[in-house]
């Protein structure tokens, strides 16, 4: 291993046939793979090992789905029990671009140049096909963020170690805004590539008009939905005086969410159900894991 080795670190949870593609994409990229199967005992994946038996792939198995955030604790600490300096987190269907560690590591190196500390998030093409964050400026190669996705996040092992594990008890939603405004309380940057690096669906995305603007409804399952507010919320709480500019636009993403449900979405009950569900639970600080 060089001094600026990376292990990619990835989280499975019944993964669609064309990960193995996306697998051999990353591979060429990083020094090392870690892949945590949150699958389960029956899971299909584990004839895996035999297929990357040449490559520097490696698998911690799950008899049950631990969540997210437990099983990015567990690939980052494998990575540093393993020495390696840095990890690029990975959801199971994102798409690297080909140049994707290779930026990142320049975009540390250009942010951190006078000292300091970063997260570094990866600008991604969605489902809809478009660019997920302008930076309007193209002369701009990243700029600063109050929170980025996990997929695509260079990590620095040093970084992990000073804003501590990915929170547990939020399973699965906005493990990534925990993190992320951890990191800023510990003075650790956020920023994002302007270039797309990848690309990556949040959920099932479909456009919609609203009576003032277009938008996007994501489609999440009524566990999602729960989650997504629960975890949310309980942030809102914890963050509103710190971050009030952050927490206030989090609540009129709830409110907005709830409004696309009812006018767009399919199952548009159990949905709205999980939603007040944890709406309820992030009042009462109420901590109750729920999967599909």
């Amino acid at each position: 291993m060089h001094s600026l080795s990376i292990c990619a670190v990835i989280i499975l949870h019944f993964p669609d046939i064309d990960f193995r593609k996306r697998l051999h994409r990353i591979i060429k990229q990083v020094d090392a793979v870690v892949i945590v199967d949150n699958s389960g005992a029956d899971a299909e994946t584990r004839d895996l090992p035999n297929e990357f038996a040449e490559q520097q792939v490696h698998f911690l198995w799950n008899d049950s789905n631990l969540g997210v955030a437990t099983a990015l604790n567990q690939g980052v600490q494998f990575a540093e029990q393993y020495g390696y300096q840095w990890a690029i987190l990975f959801d199971q269907d994102t798409e690297p671009t080909e140049r994707m560690s290779s930026v990142l590591l320049g975009l540390y190196q250009e942010c951190c140049r006078n000292g300091g500390r970063a997260l570094v998030g990866s600008n991604y093409i969605n489902g809809l096909g478009e660019v997920q964050v302008s930076c309007g400026d193209s002369k701009t190669s990243l700029i600063s963020r109050k929170t980025i996705i996990t997929s695509g996040t260079l990590l620095s092992l040093d970084v992990y170690n000073r804003i501590g594990p990915f929170r547990d008890e939020f399973f699965i939603d906005a493990v990534d805004h925990d993190y992320c405004l951890r990191a800023a309380s510990k003075g650790i940057k956020v920023v994002l590539s302007c270039e797309p690096l990848m690309h990556h669906a949040i959920g099932m995305q479909s456009r919609h008009g609203l009576a003032w603007k277009k938008t996007a409804s994501s489609n999440h399952s009524a566990v999602r939905r729960y989650y997504m507010a629960r975890n949310n919320l309980i942030l809102v709480r914890e963050y509103c005086l710190k971050e009030p500019a952050w927490a206030w636009k989090s609540v009129c993403y709830i409110v907005k969410t709830f409004i696309l449900i009812a006018f767009f979405e399919k199952h548009k009950v159990p949905k709205l159900t999980a939603m007040i569900s944890g709406i309820y639970h992030a009042a009462i600080g109420r901590i109750e894991n729920v999967q599909d």
